[in-house]
């Protein structure tokens, strides 16, 4: 999640891009395709008046219009229903195309980007703690290590307290009223 957070800013600029190029090359598909058209005064369409569509109605009749098959061609979707039949509505398809694979491939890198650093952070940190974690081998040595010395000990001082108890023995058979 992390990963999203910091490409934020790219993938609202991303938007604002993809908005702008729908605008612009809506706008420019609208002209240019009329531009070979003439306002059918009794339907208020533009009709070709040139080419093998001579007559047709275009589909770009109007700028909203217009602006559809640009969302449609500046995602990739591509459904169909709206295509250029001018040469040079052709070229700015292919303008628009282009230039939507080129604005659509760096927010991908940097949103690709985001997510390795964000992965190579998680596993440094995990890194880094694990460094400073004692290996369970490590733990069980220590531990029975601290077992045999306690162990040690009360056997050590098992020994000092019957060696004194024989001492005080001797002593009180001897008579003697000191211990040393």
């Amino acid at each position: 999640m992390h990963a999203v957070g910091s490409a934020v800013p790219s993938i609202v600029l991303l938007f604002v891009i993809l908005s702008l190029l729908v605008i612009l090359f809506g706008a420019m598909m609208f002209y240019i395709e009329t531009l070979f058209c003439e306002l059918d005064q009794d339907t208020l369409k533009y009709v070709y008046t040139t080419g093998d569509n001579a007559g047709e109605e275009t589909l770009y009749q109007n700028i909203p219009a217009s602006m559809w098959w640009a969302i449609v061609t500046v995602t990739t979707v591509g459904y169909g229903d709206m295509f250029p039949v001018t040469w040079a509505g052709r070229l700015v398809a292919v303008a628009t195309m282009v230039t939507a694979i080129v604005v659509l491939a760096f927010p991908v890198t940097i949103l690709g980007s985001a997510f390795n650093d964000s992965y190579d952070q998680k596993t440094e940190e995990q890194l880094e703690k694990e460094k400073h974690k004692v290996p369970f081998g490590v733990r069980v040595s220590k531990w029975v290590r601290r077992l045999l010395r306690q162990r040690e000990a009360e056997k050590n001082i098992d020994e000092v307290l019957e060696d004194y108890e024989q001492r005080v023995e001797m002593q009180e058979l001897k008579g003697e009223d000191k211990v040393r």
